[in-house]
């Protein structure tokens, strides 16, 4: 599988199935290694997470947040697996190249260099 991937010249190009597994492969050390208030931005932003979502996701304090929001996702399919590496690519590279086997893409990382910025105007737009 790791094979095939490496192979692949883009992630989008991979099935929904086998995005998930490559998740799934790495659930554990994801549900250690995330903190979800750090990738639910991302993933509302990407719609991927319904604002009724997050706060499932972050009323539960344990570690089962962490698969819930997996499951959340994985309803979401092909743009769930997507938004979820897109995200850990951002905020959590090494785990990022753990689950993909890849290096993450510096264009995507400055496309995305100013979304702090970003939503830290929407959330203040919000709020007034």
């Amino acid at each position: 599988m790791a094979e095939s991937v490496l192979n692949t010249p883009d992630l989008k190009d991979l099935e929904e199935e086998e995005l998930w597994d490559l998740i799934n492969d790495n659930r554990h050390a994801i549900s250690l290694g995330v903190r979800p208030c750090v990738l639910i931005p991302y993933l509302r932003q990407a719609r991927v997470l319904t604002d009724l979502d997050e706060d499932e996701i972050l009323t539960c304090f344990n570690f089962t947040n962490r698969g819930h929001m997996l499951d959340l996702l994985r309803a979401q399919g092909h743009n769930g697996a997507m938004a979820l590496l897109e995200s850990l690519m951002i905020h959590y590279p090494a785990l990022y190249t753990r689950i993909t086997g890849r290096q993450p893409s510096i264009d995507f990382l400055r496309k995305y260099s100013d979304l702090p910025l970003m939503i830290q105007t929407r959330v203040l737009s919000s709020v007034e």
